[in-house]
């Protein structure tokens, strides 16, 4: 459906703005939160705090040894044992020591281990120790007071104010500015040693001062294990990850049409269609597969893709200069690598801010098409993920598309002037257009009005002498879009309030 079309143009924008603001691709403005999730971030190290995940069981396994060694209980009868546990008492100390933690790990020759440890009922992760400290973190206090925040901010108002005045490469110069800045190792908002507010500093000098390395695939290429497919959980997640890639993967690059669109007119078609559509989607199967072998994250399109569209890059040169720049950049990863994020999360969120613009295509007063629509733009970044918004927002509309045309045809018989046909094409529509169907609607559907800029209601316009002219240029052609944009919406509003059960 174009809503949802529109809808994730503006969500993907949302998802840029969100992965911005954060600390590990951006400029760490929002931390999380143990309450409200998310808050006001950019505080420095030492009032940080990371995360500890655990299941109730683990939780309440660690509480429980902590608390056995702290007052020294031994008495097994005295002694509550968490939870599944429901074996016969035994030796809390000694439960601890050789289940829970053990040093070297669990000793499967001890028969008292073999019998306790592993045939008995419970088996806590915790056991392991604590996990791995979530990525991210909370802030004690002294919020906005991180210098990295704070360049990266400078860095984005430098971006603003440079395109604002019409300078390209404005999002360039914005990035180059921080990162020569994060470079300067006795500089407090360094990217590198250890005054470095991102742990890593040192590692990360020391790869910088490399210059050039030779690419080495040795231990990632090519490694390949198929012994895996004979289990069924492999097959769900080969499964999942195609459906979320899939989705993922064309609705980032249905929205970079879009914003081609913008600068080139014409280069959409009212399907929604462009140019070479089935090669540019060839090539990106082609390259997750390629970027498999190697060992690298899925080589598809991406929602960064919107920087370079911004900045004018709108053709197949382009793509060739910046697969030249990709193949350079392998040879001087020490280089490129030592970009920090809050250098180019400014960019990103700048780029977000001006994707949601495509939000105002939405039809937000008609209830059927805005729920859909404002679901997938919310979910995006609260999921973390374009496919799972695009999901949400998909099904949302196939519920009130299919619960709305079973109300409106079990009505019918007390209505005056709708009929089934007229039900059928109003349902229907969005297939109707999609299969090249739309004259159909032009013809039968009362109060429908053409998605194309080339048929206008001339009782809309007000003059039945009215002839429309091919639009000149591009304010031409954005007039006659907005024009028949808003005769669509008061068409089909009226066409609804006027028929409504």
């Amino acid at each position: 459906p174009r809503n949802i079309m529109f809808a994730t143009a503006a969500g993907i924008g949302c998802f840029l703005t969100f992965i911005g603001l954060q600390q590990s691709e951006g400029i760490g403005l929002i931390v999380m939160d143990g309450a409200t999730l998310t808050t006001l971030g950019g505080c420095p190290p030492d009032e940080r705090g990371n995360a500890y995940f655990m299941r109730p069981v683990d939780a309440a396994w660690h509480d429980f040894c902590w608390d056995t060694w702290e007052w020294d209980k031994t008495d097994p009868t005295q002694i509550n044992f968490p939870p599944p546990y429901t074996g016969k008492p035994l030796d809390p100390v000694k439960v601890c020591r050789e289940c829970v933690f053990p040093p070297g790990g669990q000793n499967m020759s001890n028969p008292w281990v073999a019998q306790n440890c592993i045939s008995g009922t419970f088996l806590p992760d915790v056991r392991f120790g604590l996990p791995a400290k979530s990525a991210n973190y909370a802030c004690f206090g002294h919020q906005v007071q991180s210098p990295t925040m704070w360049l990266g901010i400078f860095g984005g108002a430098l971006m603003v104010l440079l395109a604002v005045h019409n300078i390209k490469a404005s999002i360039l110069y914005g990035i180059l500015f921080v990162t020569f800045i994060s470079w300067i190792p006795s500089s407090s908002a360094t990217y590198f040693t250890d005054k470095s507010q991102i742990p890593g500093g040192e590692e990360r000098y020391e790869y910088f001062k490399l210059g050039a390395t030779v690419p080495d695939v040795s231990k990632t290429g090519g490694k390949l294990e198929f012994s895996g497919l004979a289990k069924a959980d492999t097959w769900i997640a080969l499964i999942t990850f195609l459906y979320l890639d899939f989705l993922d993967a064309t609705s980032t690059m249905f929205t970079m049409a879009r914003l081609i669109a913008e600068k080139v007119p014409g280069f959409v078609n009212e399907k929604g269609q462009w140019p070479r559509q089935l090669h540019t989607m060839v090539i990106d199967g082609a390259g997750i597969v390629i970027g498999s072998t190697l060992g690298t994250s899925p080589l598809t399109v991406f929602a960064e893709s919107a920087v370079g569209i911004r900045e004018g890059g709108t053709t197949g040169i382009m793509s060739f200069i910046v697969a030249c720049g990709f193949g350079i950049s392998m040879f001087l990863s020490p280089i490129f690598a030592s970009i920090p994020p809050y250098a180019t999360g400014p960019a990103i969120v700048f780029v977000g801010s001006m994707m949601f613009e495509h939000g105002r295509h939405v039809e937000w007063e008609n209830t059927r098409v805005a729920v859909p629509s404002f679901l997938t733009i919310i979910c995006m970044p609260l999921t973390y993920s374009i496919a799972y918004g695009v999901i949400i927002g998909l099904c949302s509309q196939i519920f009130l598309w299919v619960v709305c045309s079973l109300i409106d045809v079990l009505t019918l018989p007390f209505g005056k002037t709708k009929t089934f046909r007229t039900v059928w094409l109003d349902s229907m529509s969005h297939f109707y257009l999609a299969f090249g169907k739309e004259q159909v609607l032009i013809d039968e559907l009362p109060g429908y009005v053409p998605s194309s800029s080339a048929h206008v209601d001339k009782s809309v316009a007000g003059d039945s002498s009215v002839t429309l002219k091919k639009p000149s240029d591009k304010a031409e052609v954005k007039e006659a879009g907005e024009f028949n944009r808003v005769s669509n919406i008061m068409m089909r509003t009226s066409y609804r309030n006027e028929h409504q059960v």
